[in-house]
């Protein structure tokens, strides 16, 4: 008896799974914002033999990892369709355009003297435009117990561009005469300690004084490692983040408020605030 297998490869085909990350190229043209967004794309896609990439702008690629220039500009919505056979998945993402985090300060508080080495990452692209001292490679300090660094500095300081990647959901709508106040008092609540409110407070209240309204939208660690991460060479034991994105308004609007769980200080201790203004 005869027996024949008819389309075998394809109706055993393993079922695939779409999978990619993406990285801008930073490239800044007139100041610290890039002009054209040059996206390196990484194929981690699983039991795939072939690809269709769209990139949202009109164009496609068939290229395992394909770099693509945004010439318009981003944001723009990217789909990877990973093919085995009959058998396909697609996965989408949102390339972003760039925004720069300003003033973020990181302070740190070891429980006793130390020497320790603090390294920025960008995930998905971007750099440092700022630091003092300054940043280099990384910065390599002298911390004492008490929280000076170098015996000079009260915080590591630096900006940096990178993609917009920041919710712009639940927040406040607060009165311009009413910003001191609220960051003080959110900013306490979180765990904040009176000098690192104090430093927030003499530096960014004057700048805010513009509209008669101001959206504030909080950006939690989760949020921020995925575009700035930061390596200790010593590890905290507690690292909490905090960023604003704030924005000038003419009226009143209605948001949804956040929610969060204040943080504890407990041994080494590393804190760090910072700005986003649309």
């Amino acid at each position: 008896m005869v027996s024949f297998f008819l389309g075998c490869e394809k109706e055993n085909a393993e079922i695939p799974e779409a999978c990619f990350t993406y990285r801008s190229s930073f490239n800044p043209i007139n100041g610290p914002l890039p002009v054209v967004d040059t996206i390196r794309f990484e194929n981690c896609s699983n039991n795939a033999t072939s690809y269709l990439w769209n990139f949202g702008d009109g164009s496609t690629s068939t290229e395992t990892n394909p770099m693509h220039i945004y010439s318009q500009g981003t944001p723009a919505i990217v789909s990877l369709t990973a093919f085995n056979g009959d058998k396909s998945d697609v996965l989408t993402d949102t390339i972003y355009d760039w925004a720069v985090v300003y003033k973020p300060n990181i302070y740190l508080y070891p429980k006793e003297n130390m020497n320790i080495c603090i390294n920025l990452s960008f995930p998905k692209g971007g750099n440092v435009i700022e630091s003092i001292p300054e940043y280099h490679n990384g910065w390599c300090v002298n911390v004492t117990s008490d929280g000076k660094i170098d015996n000079e500095f009260d915080y590591l300081f630096y900006e940096s561009a990178q993609p917009n990647i920041w919710q712009r959901t639940n927040g406040w709508c607060m009165e311009q005469s009413k910003l001191e106040s609220f960051f003080k008092s959110d900013m306490a609540n979180r765990g904040f300690a009176q000098n690192e409110i104090d430093d927030f407070i003499e530096y960014w209240i004057p700048l805010m004084n513009e509209f008669p309204f101001y959206t504030i939208f909080p950006q939690t660690k989760e949020a921020i490692n995925r575009v700035i991460a930061v390596d200790f060479s010593v590890q905290p034991d507690v690292f909490y983040r905090l960023f604003y994105c704030v924005k000038g308004s003419q009226t009143s609007v209605n948001l949804d408020e956040p929610f969060y769980t204040p943080f504890t200080r407990n041994g080494f201790t590393a804190v760090e605030w910072g700005v986003v203004m649309d």
